[in-house]
């Protein structure tokens, strides 16, 4: 009798020891989780400072592409495109806005149009997490237009060009810096 008290004692003691243990290693599993989630949240968020950094000088040094791997017209659905040929760059006081496909000559040679222009007005308005750029912008095609350039800290970009005889056109992808670029400029019209 005594010796079935103590097994008896000995289990529930056991029981105890194990459920406190499993506990234990369950809350630690919990932490482990809530570090790496807080880990890969920060290191993100470090990651979108430093693209903001590099987005942040190459707005203001005027030295940019947007290479678009999707085109959108005012009343058509996303064309998706190549980038290489399809873009918006920006140096200094000049714009080259650029549209090809692969089934025709064009106008560029590469099956759509190539604009040069030359800035009139730049600004910035920088945020958190994105900066927009507004540029007015002028062009023996064209004439008068306005690219309103929006990107966000992951480096994406979308690119409106409005034109004042009411031509519009979307260019979404992704901002590249000049000397990081491989985009292949088509003959311009002027």
């Amino acid at each position: 009798m005594l010796f079935i008290k103590k097994v008896k004692h000995l289990l529930l003691t056991t029981a105890v020891v194990l459920a406190t243990i499993s506990s234990s290693v369950a809350q630690d599993e919990k932490q482990s989780k809530e570090e790496k989630r807080a880990a890969k949240k920060q290191a993100k968020k470090e990651q979108f400072a430093e693209n903001m950094k590099v987005i942040e000088s190459a707005v203001a040094d005027s030295a940019f592409v947007i290479e678009a791997d999707a085109i959108r017209g005012r009343y058509s659905a996303n064309n998706f495109v190549m980038p290489t040929t399809n873009f918006v760059k920006i140096e200094g006081d000049e714009v080259v806005v650029q549209t090809a496909n692969n089934f025709s000559a064009g106008y560029n040679g590469l099956g759509g149009i190539t604009i040069r222009g030359s800035v009139r007005e730049y600004s910035i308005n920088e945020r958190d997490e994105s900066v927009n750029v507004f540029i007015q912008m002028s062009s023996a095609t064209l004439g008068f237009s306005t690219l309103n350039i929006f990107i966000n800290a992951s480096g994406h970009a979308s690119a409106d060009l409005r034109t004042n005889q009411g031509g519009y056109v979307n260019f979404s992808g992704d901002l590249r810096l000049l000397e990081a670029t491989s985009t292949f400029e088509g003959m311009p019209v002027l």
